[in-house]
């Protein structure tokens, strides 16, 4: 497929943004609006859609961001349109990738990933759906990378009033890979499903002497943090014993089997095993706390680290 663009920002550099998106239409529409509006435009967007069932096709449809509905199935799970959007006096190229079965966000963002590669975009910014960039954040993110090596990461800041000090964004939350960085490092690790996709990577990255990662402050966006949910207390012998919750249990199961496997497979000893006293701190929190459901999954989560079972665990989706 062909590529074709009638606009070239004097930059010269192409640039595309990746966004991972599952049942948060407003959301994404919101995400989409915002890119929309960089004051450098991008030169192409990617959704990626895993697979949604809250009607974001069809809002997208409406809005005109693609041109042709997917089907209800499909042979090799996975489907894929692309359009060309003409917004204000611009035209950004939009696809947008339906996968039928659930991949979890490192299954997104690894194949908008290689989508974004195989058409050699300069740029690849990385996204999920309740990320909101500032008008000038994809500019300032260009001019703070203006006259590096092509072997960089930047991130933003999230923009936060409440904050006292400065939060930089996840780097799959708002971070800019040079493509060259996809060449020497390769693509995130699919089979962890949810959660650390973006620090395996970055470890990754870290091995690696010759890629810069640089913090630019003055590029904001804002990110909705949808998992933490306050916490729980007990009182035991007139002691507070307090624990965070998160609205949906599979994130402990994840947590805890993405964590102590990457730290052990790049070999980062100290970091594991501090990684592994925490979580039995929080282990006994919650059988303190008569969390058994979270108990369970930590205790899982720990044997399928050192089993290497990886992927989507169904089981802990019903919990």
């Amino acid at each position: 497929m062909k590529t074709e663009f009638s606009f070239r920002s004097s930059d010269k550099q192409r640039i595309c943004a990746v966004i991972s998106t599952f049942n948060r239409k407003e959301s994404l529409l919101k995400c989409l609006t915002a890119l929309l509006e960089q004051r450098r435009p991008l030169d192409c967007i990617i959704i990626v859609d895993g697979p949604s069932l809250d009607g974001t096709p069809e809002l997208l449809f409406k809005e005109g961001l693609i041109d042709k509905m997917p089907p209800l199935l499909s042979s090799n799970n996975m489907w894929m349109t692309s359009t060309i959007y003409h917004y204000k006096e611009h035209l950004i190229k939009i696809f947008y990738v339906r996968i039928y079965h659930d991949i979890g966000g490192a299954g997104q963002f690894y194949n908008g990933l290689k989508l974004a590669y195989a058409y050699k975009y300069d740029w690849i910014w990385l996204m999920d759906d309740d990320v909101y960039p500032d008008p000038d954040a994809l500019e300032k993110l260009i001019l703070a990378t203006a006259g590096e090596n092509k072997l960089i990461i930047a991130r933003p800041a999230i923009k936060e009033d409440k904050a006292k000090r400065l939060i930089l964004a996840p780097f799959f939350a708002g971070g800019f890979f040079s493509i060259g960085v996809i060449e020497n490092i390769g693509l995130p690790l699919k089979d962890l499903f949810i959660y650390w996709d973006d620090i395996e990577y970055i470890m990754r990255t870290r091995k690696n002497k010759h890629i810069r990662i640089i913090n630019v402050k003055d590029a904001k966006i804002q990110h909705k943090d949808w998992m933490l949910k306050g916490s729980v207390s007990k009182k035991v012998f007139g002691l507070k014993i307090s624990a965070p919750i998160y609205p949906k249990g599979r994130k402990y199961y994840y947590v805890q089997r993405n964590g102590l496997y990457i730290y052990a497979k790049h070999g980062a000893i100290i970091k594991f095993f501090c990684f592994f006293s925490f979580s039995l701190i929080l282990l006994i929190k919650y059988m303190i706390l008569d969390q058994q459901e979270k108990v369970f999954s930590i205790i899982r989560g720990t044997i399928d680290a050192f089993l290497h079972k990886m992927g989507k665990q169904e089981w802990a989706h019903k919990i």
